[in-house]
């Protein structure tokens, strides 16, 4: 993947194209889906752009809850990506968002979706 400049849409678009490939395309369960686009969205990660994480992960988890992603709380990878998102939602700066093209109404669906997934899978455990 290339280090492209990407909006908050444009992050959600390619998760979504990522899930797609790895449920329809190669027969991947919700949760072996959700380990493929952690996995496929490492290089984006190393842009290191405040905020990156904080909308790569929300849409990472709140694409992955509408094909069905359950998270077994026995498994240790679980335990790893629970955490980590929760340090991401704990740790952010709302200003690092602008420049992902989120603000006003966008920002107020944005910061839904944060709400929608830390409902989910963190009253899950």
């Amino acid at each position: 993947m290339k280090n492209y400049d990407l909006d908050w849409e444009e992050i959600y678009v390619l998760v979504q194209r990522l899930y797609t490939r790895a449920i329809e395309d190669k027969g991947f369960l919700p949760e072996q889906a959700f380990s493929y686009v952690q996995e496929e969205t490492d290089t984006l990660r190393l842009m290191g752009k405040p905020g990156l994480e904080l909308v790569l992960q929300t849409a990472i988890f709140k694409i992955g809850m509408g094909f069905g992603l359950r998270l077994s709380p026995d498994s240790p990878d679980t335990e790893d990506a629970i955490e980590s998102l929760s340090l991401i939602y704990s740790d952010f700066d709302i200003s690092d968002l602008e420049s992902f093209g989120l603000k006003g109404k966008a920002l107020d669906g944005f910061l839904n979706d944060v709400k929608l997934v830390s409902d989910f899978f963190f009253c899950e455990r």
